[in-house]
Protein backbone atom coordinates (compact mmCIF):
# COMPACT_ATOMS: atom_id res chain seq x y z
CA UNK A 1 0.00 0.00 0.00
CA UNK A 2 1.36 3.01 -0.66
CA UNK A 3 0.45 6.30 1.42
CA UNK A 4 1.24 9.79 -0.36
CA UNK A 5 1.45 12.96 2.15
CA UNK A 6 1.78 16.71 1.01
CA UNK A 7 2.98 19.07 2.92
CA UNK A 8 2.18 22.61 2.12
CA UNK A 9 5.37 25.31 2.26
CA UNK A 10 2.86 27.96 1.66
CA UNK A 11 2.05 31.35 3.56
CA UNK A 12 -1.39 30.57 5.20
CA UNK A 13 -4.03 31.49 2.94
CA UNK A 14 -5.59 35.41 4.33
CA UNK A 15 -8.77 35.12 6.32
CA UNK A 16 -12.03 35.97 4.76
CA UNK A 17 -14.01 38.23 6.16
CA UNK A 18 -17.59 36.67 5.84
CA UNK A 19 -19.73 40.08 6.71
CA UNK A 20 -18.44 41.25 2.92
CA UNK A 21 -16.55 38.39 1.60
CA UNK A 22 -13.11 40.66 0.68
CA UNK A 23 -9.70 39.37 1.69
CA UNK A 24 -8.39 40.64 4.88
CA UNK A 25 -6.45 44.04 4.66
CA UNK A 26 -3.22 42.82 5.67
CA UNK A 27 -3.17 40.90 2.71
CA UNK A 28 -2.24 42.52 -0.54
CA UNK A 29 -0.97 41.70 -4.46
CA UNK A 30 2.36 43.56 -3.93
CA UNK A 31 2.89 41.11 -0.85
CA UNK A 32 3.24 38.39 -3.34
CA UNK A 33 5.00 40.28 -6.28
CA UNK A 34 8.94 40.82 -5.28
CA UNK A 35 8.89 44.50 -5.80
CA UNK A 36 12.39 44.05 -8.43
CA UNK A 37 9.48 42.36 -10.74
CA UNK A 38 6.57 44.76 -10.21
CA UNK A 39 8.82 47.27 -11.67
CA UNK A 40 9.87 45.78 -15.02
CA UNK A 41 6.28 45.70 -15.57
CA UNK A 42 6.30 48.34 -17.58
CA UNK A 43 4.52 48.54 -21.49
CA UNK A 44 7.11 49.34 -24.07
CA UNK A 45 6.83 52.92 -25.50
CA UNK A 46 4.89 52.47 -28.92
CA UNK A 47 5.22 55.99 -29.36
CA UNK A 48 9.01 56.61 -29.98
CA UNK A 49 11.17 55.71 -32.84
CA UNK A 50 14.72 55.79 -33.75
CA UNK A 51 16.50 56.12 -38.08
CA UNK A 52 18.28 58.23 -40.32
CA UNK A 53 16.26 61.47 -41.31
CA UNK A 54 16.47 63.69 -44.50
CA UNK A 55 15.19 66.09 -46.42
CA UNK A 56 13.34 66.56 -49.61
CA UNK A 57 14.84 67.59 -52.59
CA UNK A 58 13.50 70.94 -53.88
CA UNK A 59 12.76 69.37 -56.92
CA UNK A 60 9.73 68.39 -55.41
CA UNK A 61 8.48 71.97 -54.17
CA UNK A 62 4.49 72.15 -55.42
CA UNK A 63 4.34 68.46 -56.50
CA UNK A 64 1.11 66.53 -55.28
CA UNK A 65 1.85 64.32 -52.10
CA UNK A 66 0.36 61.00 -51.57
CA UNK A 67 -2.07 63.26 -49.35
CA UNK A 68 -3.44 65.25 -52.11
CA UNK A 69 -0.94 68.21 -50.31
CA UNK A 70 1.10 70.01 -52.83
CA UNK A 71 4.67 70.19 -51.00
CA UNK A 72 5.89 73.65 -50.00
CA UNK A 73 9.46 73.35 -48.44
CA UNK A 74 8.89 76.38 -46.74
CA UNK A 75 6.14 74.29 -44.33
CA UNK A 76 6.98 72.40 -41.56
CA UNK A 77 6.09 68.91 -43.07
CA UNK A 78 7.53 65.59 -44.01
CA UNK A 79 6.99 62.35 -46.01
CA UNK A 80 7.37 59.25 -43.29
CA UNK A 81 8.24 55.47 -44.42
CA UNK A 82 4.64 53.52 -43.27
CA UNK A 83 6.63 49.96 -42.57
CA UNK A 84 8.84 52.25 -39.97
CA UNK A 85 6.51 54.76 -38.68
CA UNK A 86 2.51 53.92 -39.12
CA UNK A 87 0.63 57.19 -38.54
CA UNK A 88 -2.04 58.98 -40.34
CA UNK A 89 -1.85 62.04 -42.75
CA UNK A 90 -2.44 65.14 -40.31
CA UNK A 91 -0.42 63.29 -37.60
CA UNK A 92 2.32 65.46 -35.57
CA UNK A 93 5.31 64.26 -35.20
CA UNK A 94 8.40 65.57 -33.04
CA UNK A 95 12.05 65.17 -35.02
CA UNK A 96 14.94 65.15 -32.64
CA UNK A 97 17.87 65.40 -34.39
CA UNK A 98 20.59 63.81 -31.95
CA UNK A 99 23.70 65.97 -32.34
CA UNK A 100 22.85 68.81 -32.64
CA UNK A 101 20.16 68.35 -29.46
CA UNK A 102 17.37 70.02 -31.70
CA UNK A 103 13.87 69.54 -32.25
CA UNK A 104 11.11 70.48 -34.64
CA UNK A 105 7.36 69.52 -34.90
CA UNK A 106 5.92 68.37 -38.30
CA UNK A 107 3.05 67.45 -39.91
CA UNK A 108 3.04 63.82 -42.21
CA UNK A 109 1.39 64.49 -45.83
CA UNK A 110 3.32 62.16 -47.42
CA UNK A 111 4.55 58.37 -47.65
CA UNK A 112 8.44 57.96 -48.75
CA UNK A 113 10.08 54.89 -50.54
CA UNK A 114 10.41 51.65 -48.58
CA UNK A 115 13.80 51.43 -50.14
CA UNK A 116 15.43 54.58 -48.90
CA UNK A 117 18.00 54.40 -45.57
CA UNK A 118 15.70 57.18 -43.96
CA UNK A 119 12.42 56.76 -42.09
CA UNK A 120 11.78 60.04 -42.43
CA UNK A 121 12.25 63.14 -44.92
CA UNK A 122 11.66 66.29 -43.79
CA UNK A 123 11.01 69.42 -45.60
CA UNK A 124 13.56 71.86 -46.12
CA UNK A 125 12.31 74.46 -43.49
CA UNK A 126 11.98 71.97 -40.53
CA UNK A 127 15.53 70.48 -41.43
CA UNK A 128 16.93 73.93 -41.86
CA UNK A 129 15.15 74.78 -37.89
CA UNK A 130 17.13 71.42 -36.49
CA UNK A 131 20.51 72.19 -38.65
CA UNK A 132 20.06 68.87 -41.03
CA UNK A 133 20.81 70.68 -44.09
CA UNK A 134 24.65 70.15 -43.93
CA UNK A 135 24.51 66.88 -43.11
CA UNK A 136 22.10 65.73 -45.55
CA UNK A 137 20.83 62.62 -43.66
CA UNK A 138 21.32 62.11 -39.46
CA UNK A 139 20.17 59.85 -36.98
CA UNK A 140 17.08 61.09 -35.17
CA UNK A 141 14.90 59.69 -32.71
CA UNK A 142 11.21 60.58 -33.41
CA UNK A 143 8.15 60.40 -31.41
CA UNK A 144 4.35 61.08 -31.54
CA UNK A 145 3.01 63.32 -28.99
CA UNK A 146 -0.39 63.40 -28.16
CA UNK A 147 -2.83 64.62 -30.87
CA UNK A 148 -4.34 67.35 -28.18
CA UNK A 149 -4.89 71.36 -28.49
CA UNK A 150 -1.59 71.62 -26.56
CA UNK A 151 0.63 69.62 -29.25
CA UNK A 152 -1.52 71.89 -32.19
CA UNK A 153 -0.71 74.99 -29.83
CA UNK A 154 3.24 73.92 -29.99
CA UNK A 155 3.10 73.55 -33.70
CA UNK A 156 1.49 76.84 -34.88
CA UNK A 157 3.16 78.53 -32.84
CA UNK A 158 6.28 77.09 -34.60
CA UNK A 159 4.89 77.74 -37.56
CA UNK A 160 4.27 81.80 -36.67
CA UNK A 161 8.02 82.20 -35.63
CA UNK A 162 9.01 81.49 -38.16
Amino acid sequence: MLFIAFVSCASPIPEVDESNSKLDSSFTISDTIPLAKQERKTEPRKNIFKGQASFYNDSFQDKKTASGDLYDKNAFSAAVKQSAIPVKFGTIVEVHYIKKNKTVLVKVNDIMSESSPSIIDLSNAAAMEIGLIKAGRAAVVITIPAQDSATLARFEAQVLVK
